[in-house]
């Protein structure tokens, strides 16, 4: 079975390409049981993903209309993609995703997933071409910004391989790039062991990796430590809906007593791949 959900979705409020009429439709024709909304929180400086302050009231507006329309068929959330930036979000949301995009280093504020050009760049201008100190605060920042009180879910947790298709940024299984996220892993698990980890299939659609975030090899840390998991596919096309949910399902299948969630108006709850 399909695993029928996703909470994780760009639209027309941020860096979508898609309506979100557009993607509730398709949810709908998929047989999901649930879908969530959710656009990257407003950023104190300018740039070309983020929704606005001033966006969330058509927002609610449009869940609000969705939810009746699709009332007994599939379930219509709203969530928020808190980017570490923000300072805060509105009240009101179903569930909030804490995500990491940006770091500062040396008084420059760099993107880690916008271009692989300038992931090239600023690992050779600000990091002397040490990809693994750059990952280092990467994981630093994720680790801090899912301790925020208000997170439930932790967005793509090695976001900063988005263009390591080939390995030419990093070893993915090299122990010293491994030991960084499982320094993460340990100081989010000894002090917030109910957030929920999201496997994430955008970057095999937006990106041609074979596998989701996370690598099958912090997949497994993650397992060890008594994760819960989600699935999601960062939809920002309505044709991305539901791509590369077979390969995490995969995945998932080849780590005894891992633990898929699914959301719904119960809240998280078990789901049986």
């Amino acid at each position: 079975m399909l695993y029928p959900s996703c909470i994780h979705t760009h639209t027309q409020f941020c860096d979508g390409k898609s309506a979100m009429s557009e993607i509730a439709r398709r949810a709908r024709e998929l047989g999901f049981l649930s879908l969530g909304f959710s656009p990257h929180s407003p950023l104190p400086y300018d740039n070309d993903w983020s929704m606005r302050d001033s966006d969330y009231p058509a927002f609610f507006a449009e869940i609000s209309s969705l939810k009746k329309l699709y009332a007994g068929k599939t379930e219509i959330f709203s969530g928020v993609e808190w980017d570490a930036d923000t300072p805060s979000v509105p009240e009101g949301f179903d569930y909030v995703i804490g995500a990491v995009h940006s770091l500062v280093k040396n008084g420059v504020r760099f993107s880690v997933d916008y271009e692989k050009s300038l992931l090239r760049s600023v690992t050779n201008d600000l990091y002397g071409g040490s990809f693994l100190d750059l990952c280092a605060d990467y994981f630093d920042a994720v680790a801090k910004a899912a301790l925020r009180p208000r997170v439930d879910v932790v967005a793509h947790f090695d976001l900063v391989t988005k263009y390591n298709r080939t390995g030419e940024f990093v070893n993915e299984n090299d122990p010293a790039y491994l030991a960084l996220a499982e320094k993460a892993l340990d100081f989010i698990f000894a002090r917030r062991s109910d957030l929920y980890f999201e496997i994430n299939t955008g970057v095999i659609a937006r990106a041609g990796k074979p596998f989701p975030y996370p690598s099958p090899a912090i997949l497994r840390m993650m397992r060890d430590r008594g994760a819960r998991f989600i699935l999601s596919c960062d939809c920002h096309r309505v044709a991305q809906l539901g791509v590369g949910y077979d390969v995490a399902l995969n995945l998932l299948s080849a780590l005894p007593g891992a633990k898929l969630y699914i959301f719904t108006s119960e809240g998280f709850i078990p789901f049986d791949a």
